[in-house]
């Protein structure tokens, strides 16, 4: 399936599912505390972080590094100014810095008819270039958008120019968590129902652990202070990293004439199998918008195969425009906001980061030397990657389902 165990390049386009593997697959063996607590609370609070634990996982050398994003390149200009130089050669303007995408020999139409140029000049401020009709007498005007149609050269002719585009860049930080826990002497000595406590302890600690990172991972704000005597640095998470142009408000109300909209937003870029990490208030109301319209493919009765899933309990929700995959999550539940609220990724492009050498493990013997007990913690330096925020989507105040007008 295309949640878990697939590589990871930062490039926006079509992503190819993932394959399920078979029960003793390696990959059911535990290769880090983050997988390993999760065989100890198979219902665990912190689903995310399991999952990113089961994805490729980038290790940096720096706390501040840095996510190389590539997407497919502009296929429309929409035109500002159109100047005619004599027919049929036209000086078209689009908005600064677009038309470096556009060369000599494109073949352009006009969206929604058969009217179609040849690109004759190619542009050198970046905001205007030169075509003639190739296809058509039609002139262009301001507010028409080209876009590609091919391109045409003749026979015997030179290479075409060249065209180089640029990644952009974002960054983030490295954070580092602890959790220690301590007991005396005394106590460690002493047989309590059914056994000894610092086993039992030490679990405890690392959940405390797993689930403040975990909540770093939804809520994580990237911040940098460095006016104490060492740096302290937190790491952005899916709050941070989605921002509201991809988020949608569902205002308490969700219909499925809405929901179809949203859905076909979701599923235009990346791949078609994404996950819906979210509280039980609006599993509650997709659930709803799914019995209300029973005659649908909203098939949320069934269940994932726990070995395609490694373990976690994953609802499947076939739309027409991809697959949908619950992940239902108990922190946001407990809250009286989050439990209405999800995010919709697309686990291609989510890493799990962690500092060389940092990587979350158990310290023990933290105790003073003159101390009567011992007291051990767990420490990582993590951080977290999404790349490509339009591939992604938060949904917020999912409260009610609204019948369709």
């Amino acid at each position: 399936m295309a949640l878990f165990g697939m590589t990871n390049p930062h490039t926006l386009g079509g992503g190819a599912m993932g394959s399920a593997v078979g029960a003793n697959d390696r990959d059911f063996r535990p290769r880090n505390i983050h997988e390993m607590a999760f065989k100890l609370w198979p219902t665990s609070p912190t689903p995310f972080t399991y999952m990113t634990s089961k994805l490729p996982s980038r290790t940096t050398d720096d706390p501040e590094y840095k996510i190389f994003e590539w997407r497919l390149p502009q296929m429309a200009w929409t035109l500002t100014v159109v100047s005619s130089t004599g027919d049929p050669v036209h000086v078209c303007t689009v908005a600064a810095g677009e038309a470096w995408g556009v060369k000599v020999g494109d073949l352009l139409e006009i969206e929604g008819s058969s009217q179609q140029y040849i690109v004759t000049t190619a542009t050198t401020d970046g905001a205007t270039f030169s075509v003639t009709e190739w296809v058509g007498t039609t002139d262009p005007v301001a507010t028409d958008v080209l876009r590609w149609a091919g391109s045409v050269y003749e026979e015997g002719g030179l290479s075409p120019e060249s065209i180089s585009r640029l990644h952009s860049v974002v960054y983030n930080y490295t954070q580092i968590f602890k959790d220690a826990v301590e007991i005396t002497g005394t106590a460690d000595s002493t047989r309590f129902r059914p056994k000894k406590p610092w086993p039992q302890m030490k679990a405890e600690c690392l959940e405390r652990y797993l689930m403040k990172h975990e909540t770093a991972l939804i809520r994580g704000q990237r911040n940098e202070l460095l006016t104490g005597t060492h740096p302290k640095r937190s790491m952005g998470g899916l709050e941070y990293f989605i921002t509201s142009t991809y988020a949608k408000d569902w205002a308490g109300s969700m219909s499925l004439e809405d929901l179809e909209d949203q859905l076909q937003t979701l599923f235009q870029y990346g791949s078609k199998d994404k996950a819906f990490i979210c509280g039980n208030t609006a599993i509650k109301i997709l659930n709803r918008v799914a019995r209300n319209h029973a005659a649908l493919n909203f098939d949320l009765t069934g269940n994932m195969n726990k070995d395609e899933s490694f373990g976690l309990v994953v609802k499947e929700w076939v739309t027409p425009f991809g697959i949908l995959r619950l992940v239902p999550h108990d922190l946001m539940s407990q809250s009286s906001v989050y439990t209405k609220d999800g995010y919709c990724l697309d686990m291609k492009y989510v890493q799990r980061v962690k500092l060389g050498g940092r990587d979350t493990r158990w310290y023990p013997n933290a105790e003073e030397n003159d101390r009567d007990g011992k007291k051990g913690y767990y420490m990582g330096e993590l951080g977290f990657s999404l790349a490509l925020p339009e591939v992604h989507q938060k949904w917020t105040d999912i409260a009610n389902y609204a019948p369709d007008a």
